[in-house]
């Protein structure tokens, strides 16, 4: 049921070497700089190992996060795949990271003056969100999808109105769109509302309802988690998403430099993207590796 496993066009022997290569270069040009001005290289060498320690030091940045497996967790490997991509994001721009974990409405509220907590781990946006925090660039894409078993296929769908015969589970709190909620108000549709996502499943396993919308991958390796392999190849997921937000990291307005440290945030995430590293954790949440023990 997982994803097929992502291949890599880079080779990373060649960009290593290219990097080595680019490094020795560099290293030239700055001990030619240094005779031809008179200063000794060992002495700069010194003064810039001093100076990047010193400008490196306390760069900590303190982040507020919820449970949301396997994303987000204190129980998952690296934090889940999310505060995975962050922590390496940060990495990358010379940052240490360091997650505190709260209930969801805490998490928000937490990080919103910039004092204890410069950003929280991790949003989707909205109006409110966006009047208190900068927004990041995507860190992801999460796909609800409508679940159902095999045995009970669901037809091709365009809108909400065409799902009206059938049996929809639901669960308490949670987004969806308005428009699916708005179903349930004026019976439009016909929902049934469960308290998690695990008991939404198991009805949907034991044929009280017919479909439920769960993010793909967090419902496929939900099912895994409860059921095992043979329950779970027996469920499946329509391919097109109720809705398919994006995924943030939020940076309090409050400070001062807020905005560039957004900005330095951007450029590690691209940097992560761009060297392959990002499609090797994202494989690693397609085949399950965060909820291994």
């Amino acid at each position: 049921m997982f994803p097929p496993r992502l291949s890599f066009p880079e080779d990373f022997k060649c960009i290593r070497r290219k990097y080595i290569l680019l490094q020795k270069r560099e290293f030239l040009l700055v001990q030619a700089w240094t005779k031809h001005i008179g200063i000794r290289f060992t002495n700069l060498v010194i003064c810039l190992f001093l100076f990047s320690h010193t400008a490196s030091a306390g760069k900590t940045i303190n982040i507020s996060t919820g449970e949301f497996t396997p994303w987000t967790s204190q129980e998952l490997k690296h934090g889940g795949f999310t505060n995975h991509v962050i922590s390496e994001a940060f990495g990358l721009e010379g940052y240490d990271v360091k997650f505190t974990y709260y209930p969801w409405k805490r998490t928000f509220e937490a990080a919103k003056d910039g004092k204890e907590f410069q950003a929280s781990s991790y949003w989707y946006k909205s109006e409110e969100r966006a009047r208190h925090y900068h927004y990041s660039d995507a860190l992801q894409t999460d796909s609800t999808v409508f679940f159902h078993l095999k045995r009970n296929p669901l037809n091709d769908w365009e809108t909400l109105d065409d799902l009206h015969e059938v049996r929809i589970g639901a669960t308490r709190g949670y987004t969806y769109t308005p428009e699916f909620w708005s179903g349930l108000e004026t019976g439009q549709l016909n929902i049934q509302v469960a308290n998690s996502d695990e008991v939404n499943f198991n009805k949907l396993v034991n044929g009280r309802i017919d479909i439920f919308p769960a993010e793909r991958v967090l419902g496929q390796q939900l099912i895994y988690q409860l059921y095992g392999s043979k329950v779970a190849d027996s469920v499946t997921f329509n391919a097109k998403p109720l809705v398919a937000p994006t995924g943030h990291l939020l940076v309090s307005r409050k400070l001062d430099n807020g905005e560039a440290l957004v900005s330095s945030f951007n450029n590690g995430l691209e940097a992560l993207r761009e060297s392959g590293r990002y499609d090797e954790l994202l494989q690693n949440l397609y085949d399950g590796e965060y909820i291994k023990p």
